[in-house]
């Protein structure tokens, strides 16, 4: 619910109220022509909203609120009104007699009727803005910087931050897009965006884009009093399982809770989910289950006493007698100064258990390379990129062919270089009749920057072809053009482009890049091979802090030892000897010294 004071909804609840209406017109050229009740026909003004289709509530709408309205007023007889919007306005005279105004909401007008006293005019909001055919085909980014990009193409401010989006479910997951799919313009793109992280996107009252998650906590009650028509189903709705189609592998896969006694959310084939390895693409399913199976519902239609802070995608509780019902607002229908229609679609779990859960999907657009058609792999680029003196990648296009065959490579790349500035120094020499001198001049001019431009196929860098390009201060375009000959069969390749600065540093825009490789046999599905490619630049660590050491004066004072003198002695003791030895019949006399020493 849009969030009002505590006086807003003590006094809506009241029997009686006070409340008017105004709006504004605001020109192409910017010119404003306000109006009020008095210029409105009555029962001419409507406001209608959804979220969801006409039987199931469902993740990743994107419809546009519609808006129609009849004014009488002189002004806008003789007027053009292409281009216009329109702002309205509702506004509620508390008990204190302060007026409390909220917004209903920004309409583009798309038709405009005169009569001979009204003007019919019918309008949407912004979303049709995103009605923009995709210029580009394949790309990678976080969520929160394809909506980004998204917006800025179609000139739509983004209404949610960075970190409400990282808090979705699969906010924080980085996501892709192959160069074969079926998203054709930016709303597309919204949609699968919006159905990745189980909400739904809608344009707000202030004509920005948020993305919503279904409330899952009633914020508004509804007693008997303050409703003239109820239709109540006498079941609810609860989801225990989601089904998804994987394009890579063309199965159908089953993703439920524990106990799975409900309905299963078919989300079908999403372009987003397929980047990655299998376990990423498991993870991303099971968080949109987690998110899916917090709903719980009773659907319903009701008119009911018109409150303009409802919103869809709101949790309301509808009291029946001592029985509390929480339904989930999925469209709106609000007639100014009239009814109030809020409807809840749900499907019945006790009737879909007679259909196989395997019935349930749906064909996606399956991938495939046609040989006899020319194919063009695209690529831009969804983040600014930064180039300083290192070399840096700033094109990198995967692709395959189904037979050999030829293509070529061809982009155009803005970029805006930076400011480099050089002194140069000259000597002049001044004459006169008496003397001669020589004088240093010393000029700040903007020097150039020259640019290598690289090309590198399957990872081996082509050194015969280095286009080099002198840049100038400011903003610059450079066309780049390269045939890839003989391209083998059922072969992944990689064609990467770097710049490489000798000096200085520039900047390429969000979408500055626009590149193409060319040619036919070619498709763009190539599927992830698990590797990780990474570049990082490191630059040169500086010492900046240095220790001064001061310079001394020493002396080493060296010594000799003497090398003692050894004396060795042997000590013979005398062997008592007969003196007459006797061997056999031979005999010799033997003579010993007596003490001898040495």
């Amino acid at each position: 619910m849009y969030q009002t004071s505590v006086n807003f909804n003590k006094t809506i609840k009241n029997k009686s109220r006070k409340y008017f209406w105004t709006g504004e017109v605001v020109l192409k050229t910017g010119k404003i022509i306000k109006f009020d009740d008095k210029h409105i026909l009555k029962d001419s003004c409507y406001i209608s909203n959804s979220c969801s289709g006409s039987n199931e509530i469902e993740l990743g709408s994107v419809y546009a609120a519609e808006m129609g309205i009849t004014l009488k007023l002189d002004e806008l007889r003789e007027i053009t009104l292409d281009g216009s919007i329109i702002k309205l306005y509702f506004n509620l005279v508390l008990e204190n007699n302060e007026i409390e105004k909220i917004p209903l909401g920004i309409f583009e007008t798309t038709e405009a009727n005169r009569t001979k006293k009204f003007v019919e005019i019918k309008g949407y909001d912004f979303m049709v803005k995103f009605n923009k055919t995709l210029s580009f085909k394949e790309t990678s980014g976080t969520i929160y910087e394809l909506l980004e990009f998204s917006c800025k193409k179609c000139s739509v401010e983004l209404g949610i931050s960075k970190e409400e989006i990282e808090k979705l479910p699969n906010g924080v997951e980085r996501v892709g897009i192959y160069a074969e799919h079926d998203i054709e313009t930016y709303r597309d793109l919204i949609h699968y965006i919006s159905a990745t992280t189980a909400s739904f996107a809608t344009i707000d009252r202030f004509g920005k884009l948020i993305l919503k998650r279904f409330n899952t906590n009633s914020n508004y009650e509804i007693k008997e009093i303050d409703r003239y028509e109820l239709s109540i189903s006498d079941f609810t709705t609860r989801y225990t399982a989601v089904q998804s189609t994987n394009l890579k592998t063309k199965i159908s896969e089953y993703y439920s809770k524990e106990n799975d006694n409900a309905l299963t959310m078919n989300i079908g084939v999403n372009p987003l989910m397929q980047l990655g390895l299998p376990e990423k693409r498991v993870r991303m399913c099971k968080a949109i289950l987690e998110e899916v199976a917090t709903f719980d519902y009773t659907p319903l239609d009701s008119v009911v006493v018109s409150n303009p802070a409802f919103e869809v995608g709101d949790k309301i509780t509808f009291k029946v007698g001592v029985e509390s019902y929480h339904t989930i607002v999925t469209s709106i229908e609000y007639k100014i100064h009239g009814k109030y229609r809020i409807k809840s679609v749900g499907k019945n779990a006790l009737l879909s258990k007679g259909k196989s859960k395997q019935d349930k999907n749906i064909q996606g657009i399956l991938q495939t390379i046609e040989s006899d058609r020319v194919k063009v792999n695209a690529y831009v680029n969804g983040t600014e990129i930064k180039i300083g003196q290192n070399s840096q990648t700033i094109i990198d296009i995967e692709f395959a062919s189904s037979k050999e065959t030829d293509a070529f490579f061809i982009a155009t790349v803005l970029f805006d270089v930076k400011s480099l500035k050089k002194h140069i120094e000259e000597t002049v020499t001044l004459k006169d009749e008496k003397e001669e001198k020589k004088l240093t001049l010393i000029r700040e001019v903007e020097e150039d920057q020259k640019l290598n431009i690289i090309y590198s196929l399957n990872e081996l860098t082509i050194k015969n072809h280095v286009p080099k390009f002198i840049a100038k201060v400011g903003s610059q375009m450079v066309t780049l053009f390269y045939p890839l000959i003989n391209l083998k069969e059922k072969v992944i390749n990689r064609f990467t482009v770097d710049f490489e600065l000798e000096k200085g540093s520039l900047v390429i825009p969000i979408e500055g890049i626009s590149a193409a490789i060319i040619g036919s046999a070619l498709g763009g599905d190539v599927p992830w091979d698990g590797k990780i490619k990474v570049n990082e630049n490191l630059s040169k660590l500086k010492l900046s802090h240095r220790k001064q050491v001061d310079l001394s004066e020493g002396s080493i004072d060296v010594e000799t030892y003497d090398v003692p003198k050894y004396e060795f002695s042997d000590v013979i003791i005398k062997n008592d000897l007969k003196r007459k030895f006797v061997f056999g019949n031979i005999t010799d006399n033997v003579e010993v010294e007596d003490k001898n020493e040495r």
